[in-house]
């Protein structure tokens, strides 16, 4: 099965099954805002997070990538789109300070299997707090994983699982 498929009050992936509940706030509880523009750069989805760093309203639902982006970001938009519809790319990031916060958006073209081009997905993220994590946070190269008395490297993040230097 490659295709979705609603049966029973449940969406069944070829890697599981789902309620429409469950898909929703799935959505809603992404540490991402998510918003999906179709083939035909309609504004088709947003996520209700409650805390949104691109404010959205169910107006715009349906309109245009013209009708609902600033006239100084459209440009960008129409860029990003195109190259997604032409194939040249797959995806674009970016970072960038945005009322007062430290703002990480992607870009993902949403391909079928056989990669037509269906739409258009951004993640967006308030990753502020991210600053503070790290301070707080074990370093993964200091050694977390060394043990001097064992002889033989035990792998970790850096060395990797699948590398044997003994063979």
């Amino acid at each position: 099965m490659s295709e979705p498929e609603f049966k029973e009050g449940y969406v069944n992936f070829k890697t599981g099954r789902l309620s429409l509940k469950e898909i929703q706030q799935i959505f809603n509880t992404l540490p991402f805002e998510v918003d999906f523009i179709d083939q035909s750069d309609h504004f088709r989805y947003f996520s209700d997070q409650k805390e949104r760093v691109h404010k959205r309203s169910t107006d715009i639902l349906g309109e245009t990538v013209e009708e609902c982006h600033p006239a100084k970001v459209l440009p960008f938009v129409k860029k990003v789109i195109d190259s997604f519809k032409n194939g040249q790319e797959d995806q674009y990031e970016m970072c960038m300070p945005l009322h007062g916060k430290l703002v990480y958006i992607q870009y993902f073209a949403i391909r079928d299997e056989d990669k037509n081009y269906l739409g258009t997905m951004e993640f967006t993220g308030d990753i502020s707090h991210i600053k503070e994590l790290m301070s707080d946070t074990p370093d993964a190269t200091t050694g977390a994983s060394e043990h001097k008395e064992i002889k033989k490297p035990i792998p970790d993040a850096m060395t990797g699982a699948s590398k044997h230097d003994d063979k």
